[in-house]
């Protein structure tokens, strides 16, 4: 280790100045780590170094992951880090990927044996591991407050799996992606690469937007009459997001970032055409998870179980999401989300055998019959409160 002993009784955190993607890091908490009176300091041979290291005031000295640890305890928006680095194992994981990343952070940071223009991606399991930290922070912050609403719960729960995603999206993109990309709801990060890809699309019209916020509040708005039947005002109140979020907002969004060059595809593109389940799951509904769960989930698995494994596997892994963010707040229907999702998985199977005997009426009934096992009585009965 090559940082002098400092006699001031500042602290100093020192990293790699040769390897852009620490500079990057370290510039984003720069703020932060003032507040802390922390200064930090390159290496003096920082490719040499295999891990940043950390010299408290006091004389301590942390490496690698335990430095970030220590630190995530002494800044307020970190501290589900902190907590969960003190989860038995969470630590030896948080070590073992620092480690991984540390050791290829030059390729990651841009300055590998590759064209100026290319990156290498991100292992798949660094993606996954920080999806499941994420989610467990969020899990562990609603059991610290155990009088925030149920829904509340859900939200926190979906808003980590759905930054988990984002990240896992954005690391599997061989190509540079412009920050921009974190103000998209979707996972097309190949849309925001730099330099900015032509457009292929046409631009989506902003009326069906406003059409689906229109007929989302609508929903809402009629929950209100039936609160004393939870279950029907919960249904109307999911069916009134579904309806003002994924085809009203989030249409408005893939408008706006359309029109500005970033040929973005709507999160729910016309599921109504859908001729088939493996379509309207692969490309019409939802892509913000289908997206993710394409490269990340079911080529994987095809490659390694084949067809049959790997369809049966994705959409239990899609089950097990939805346990997450369905099941686990509402405290009840445990398996028949990861239920529906198998039925699912099973009817793709069929109809991909045999199209001409199952076809849309098949796709349709399949997807909507079954939907009660998704959005079973114990969620929706959370929706109701809030009304």
């Amino acid at each position: 280790m090559n940082d002098k002993t400092d006699n001031t009784g500042q602290s100093r955190l020192f990293y790699d100045g040769t390897c852009s993607l620490c500079c990057r890091s370290v510039r984003s908490i720069t703020p932060f780590l003032r507040r802390c009176g922390v200064v930090t300091v390159p290496f003096e041979n920082g490719a040499a170094e295999s891990e940043m290291r950390l010299r408290w005031h006091d004389g301590r000295v942390f490496g690698g992951a335990d430095a970030a640890i220590f630190l995530a305890g002494r800044i307020w928006w970190s501290w589900p880090l902190f907590a969960l680095a003190h989860l038995p194992g969470i630590r030896t994981l948080l070590r073992a990927s620092y480690r991984r990343l540390a050791a290829n952070r030059h390729c990651v940071g841009g300055r590998c044996e590759l064209p100026h223009h290319g990156r290498i991606p991100s292992p798949l399991w660094i993606g996954w591991l920080t999806t499941a930290l994420l989610t467990t922070a969020a899990w562990l912050i609603g059991a610290a407050f155990p009088s925030l609403p149920d829904s509340v719960r859900m939200w926190l729960l979906a808003g980590s799996l759905w930054l988990g995603f984002k990240i896992l999206a954005w690391t599997r993109e061989p190509t540079p992606i412009s920050p921009l990309f974190a103000l998209w709801v979707g996972m097309d990060a190949g849309a925001f690469a730099n330099p900015r890809p032509e457009s292929p699309i046409r631009p989506v019209p902003f009326r069906h937007g406003f059409v689906g916020l229109a007929i989302g509040s609508a929903f809402v708005a009629s929950a209100f009459g039936f609160r004393h039947l939870p279950a029907l005002a919960g249904t109307l109140t999911m069916a009134g997001l579904v309806a003002s979020l994924h085809f009203g907002l989030f249409h408005l969004m893939a408008g706006f970032w359309q029109r500005l060059g970033h040929p973005v595809a709507p999160i729910m593109r016309e599921p109504w055409r859908a001729a088939s389940l493996a379509e309207l799951w692969g490309s019409r509904w939802n892509r913000a998870f289908s997206d993710v769960a394409r490269i990340a989930l079911f080529r994987p698995l095809v490659r390694r179980l084949g067809v049959t494994g790997g369809t049966l596997a994705g959409f239990l892994a899609s089950g097990l999401a939805h346990e997450l963010v369905i099941s686990l707040p509402a405290r009840a229907g445990y398996g028949l989300p990861t239920l529906y999702f198998l039925i699912q998985g099973f009817a793709v199977l069929i109809q991909r055998h045999q199209p001409q005997r199952f076809g849309r009426a098949f796709t349709w009934l399949v997807f909507l019959a079954p939907a009660p096992l998704l959005f079973h009585p114990a969620f929706l009965k959370i929706l109701t409160p809030s009304l």
